[in-house]
């Protein structure tokens, strides 16, 4: 897992269900948890997890985005809903 501000990636090629999807909801309930609003991006090559994903982000109250890079890979951006937009503090 990759960390920068407002961003966290999370590196899952290679791994198989449900390995992504236990990542991606472990790591949307540690930040609702410390209550940032940060937004996730999930790499995964595993297409089970990239259906289920946006299942649970919608349950945890996150927004999915999935995008189909290449072949057999996914990009699947979580944003936590009723967070600010980028550069803005909740609350402006």
């Amino acid at each position: 897992m990759t960390e920068a501000r407002d961003k966290t990636e999370i590196d899952a090629r290679g791994l198989e269900c449900p390995v992504p999807t236990q990542q991606a909801v472990e790591a949307m309930r540690h930040a609702r948890a410390a209550g940032t609003a940060e937004t996730l991006v999930v790499q995964l090559d595993d297409a089970v997890c990239a259906a289920d994903i946006p299942h649970h982000a919608n349950a945890l109250g996150y927004d999915a985005e999935s995008e189909r890079v290449a072949g057999p890979q996914w990009t699947i951006t979580l944003r936590p809903r009723n967070a600010a937009p980028a550069g803005q503090q909740q609350g402006e």
